[in-house]
């Protein structure tokens, strides 16, 4: 549940969520946010909005932080795939 995520790891034990299956919902929901925000800025930046280059990079280290999680192994290997087609927007970004 949303609301359950935005609460403090003592909220949510008290309500008796386990907090590994919190960890990998916040990673996923972490992905998913930062995937579409990935593709948002490089949208924006090709539209004329050049500043958003420079948040590429971090953007993209969030995706792959996200996708680390243990939770979510089963998505490593679409998300390699899907940054290595756009690691030339890092290259833009400079």
């Amino acid at each position: 549940s949303p609301v359950v995520i935005a609460m403090w790891k003592p909220m949510a034990e008290a309500l008796g969520w386990p907090m590994a299956r919190l960890e990998v919902q916040v990673a996923a929901l972490s992905l998913l946010r930062n995937l579409r925000i990935l593709g948002l800025f490089d949208r924006l930046a090709e539209a004329g909005k050049p500043r958003y280059r420079a948040f590429l990079p971090r953007t993209r280290a969030q995706v792959e932080r996200a996708a680390a999680h243990p939770g979510l192994a089963d998505l490593r290997a679409p998300v390699a795939a899907l940054l290595a087609q756009c690691a030339d927007w890092e290259d833009r970004a400079a």
